[in-house]
């Protein structure tokens, strides 16, 4: 006869769950409550003591084994959890939920073959359950059995029509197979099941940035976002769609936050650099690089875009020494590659600069910029060998580029030391010109400055160089703006250079 459940007298007189004496508690329903009583109260490792010695007591206890391994599942012991429901299955092999279980221990200890095994059981022994199907796909797609996936995240869909985990998982499988179109429903759909998942705004995003439909994307890093405001990838991806779209302080922000979120995110830190470069905020720029560097020091695109900007400002010896990191890294990084061809330049180091060049020539023989910069360099040294020839190839190459809409490799200060015509000088300028707009558009919308085209009586004249100092530009060109009827033009002088305090420089001024 069982004896009736009764709690225990403590040594202090205070009724209530006490570790158990196995010697004097033997009774298997006993020991199965005091084990409940002590999860209830958070004594989680008695309770897993008291049903590890009922399990040995009674080695064929269904519940004892069940609940052990529930309480390791708990407790995240998820291989003990499977030993547990291994031999639960073994005492009730058709279990649906033991089967299920068994499943998610698997799972969680990479045995992803037993625990599909383990699903289909559940799914045997139950059919109406969405999730074991949810479950079972989660497995295959871990395996990379895509399509196997999707057809159990189907059936479970088919019995759960709003399961917005199984439109979501189904998603990510279609995904992973290419079909963007059928991944975008299953994420918007699972979005409609449920508002407030932040996972699905973030993939869809994915989708849609991929699918250049940038504004779109945007809204749904920011629905992300709004359902998970620490979500560090999403506030990264919405910096890589605002950036996209020539946003590009907002972008800063969001990579930024990205960084405040995930400290070791190096891509981040990376892209923030290279925003930070396009806005020419290049100190901020130089810290973010060098950051994303400290944390992926093997990080070739880093160490490239940081020569970079080391190098626009004239910090040569520091740029040619992350470049040539970059090219031991990665021998074949074409950029890096070209950027220690004109650091070496700048510094007059113009053999080892031509082997750069002739080493990108030999990978990519019409490459614009390695080929025009051979040719200057062959200039710089009297190389005349081939001159006719390879000036030849210079044009058709030039030509080529116009015809594309690309800014030339020629500059258009060197075009004019070539014999082309008038024609050809405007087209190479205004490629050059072209270009030149692009780049600071971005910079536009920061500027706080409206410009009116309007009539005028005098037209107006801009004047843009760095050389309005002692220097052979000056010199030539200081008579000139003397010359200028002032009744019919309006001069302005804008430099970017020095100021010497030199008579050239005082009297263009004046």
């Amino acid at each position: 006869m069982k004896r009736a459940r009764t709690r225990p007298r403590r040594k202090d007189g205070r009724h209530g769950p006490a570790r158990v004496d196995r010697h004097a508690a033997a009774d298997p329903e006993m020991l199965i409550h005091q084990a409940a009583d002590l999860m209830k109260i958070g004594r989680l490792a008695e309770a897993e003591a008291t049903y590890g010695y009922l399990v040995a007591l009674e080695p064929t206890h269904v519940d004892a084994h069940y609940q052990l391994g529930d309480l390791l599942w708990q407790q995240g012991k998820p291989l003990a959890a499977a030993a547990m429901f291994e031999e639960v299955a073994a005492l009730q092999p058709n279990h649906p939920t033991v089967q299920h279980r068994l499943g998610l221990a698997l799972a969680a200890t990479d045995r992803l073959t037993e625990a599909v095994v383990a699903f289909r059981k559940a799914i045997a022994g139950n059919p109406a359950s969405a999730e074991a199907c949810l479950e079972l796909g989660n497995a295959l797609k871990r395996l990379g059995r895509d399509k196997a996936a999707a057809a159990a995240f189907r059936d479970a869909i088919a019995i759960s029509p709003n399961y917005a985990a199984a439109h979501y998982n189904l998603g990510v499988s279609l995904r992973a197979e290419g079909r963007l179109d059928e991944a975008m429903l299953s994420y918007r759909t699972a979005i409609a099941c449920k508002p407030d998942l932040p996972e699905a705004h973030y993939n869809l995003g994915n989708i849609l940035r991929a699918l250049d439909r940038k504004d779109e994307a945007v809204a749904s890093y920011r629905a992300a976002i709004a359902h998970r405001p620490n979500f560090a990838e999403a506030h990264y991806n919405l910096g890589n769609a605002l950036w996209a779209l020539g946003r590009l302080e907002e972008a800063v922000a969001s990579y930024r936050q990205a960084t405040v979120l995930k400290p070791d995110h190096a891509e981040a830190h990376n892209n923030l650099g290279v925003t930070l470069k396009s806005l020419g905020r290049l100190a901020e720029a130089v810290a973010a690089l060098r950051k994303a560097i400290a944390i992926k020091p093997t990080y070739v695109a880093a160490l490239d875009t940081l020569g970079y900007v080391l190098k626009s400002q004239r910090r040569l010896t520091e740029a040619e020494q992350l470049y040539r990191r970059a090219l031991d890294l990665d021998p074949a990084h074409m950029n890096a590659l070209e950027g220690l061809a004109g650091a070496l330049m700048d510094q007059g180091k113009l053999e080892e600069a031509k082997g750069c060049l002739e080493r990108i020539l030999a990978v990519k023989p019409d490459d614009p910029e390695a080929f025009s910069g051979l040719c200057k360099i062959k200039e710089q040294t009297c190389d005349w060998r081939d001159r006719d020839a390879e000036f030849a190839r210079l044009m058709e190459i030039t030509n080529r580029q116009l015809a594309a809409g690309e800014r030339t490799a020629l500059t258009s200060f060197r075009a004019l030391s070539r014999p082309l015509s008038e024609a050809q000088n405007l087209a190479i300028a205004r490629s050059w010109a072209n270009y030149t707009e692009r780049q600071v558009d971005p910079l536009r919308s920061s500027a706080a400055f409206s410009f009116f085209r309007g009539r005028r009586d005098r037209l107006r004249i801009g004047y843009l160089s760095c050389d309005f100092f002692h220097h052979p530009t000056a010199h030539l060109i200081q008579g000139l703006f003397g010359l200028h009827d002032r009744d019919g033009f309006e001069v302005f002088v804008y430099s970017y250079g020095k100021d010497d305090g030199s008579s050239y420089r005082r009297r263009i001024a004046a």
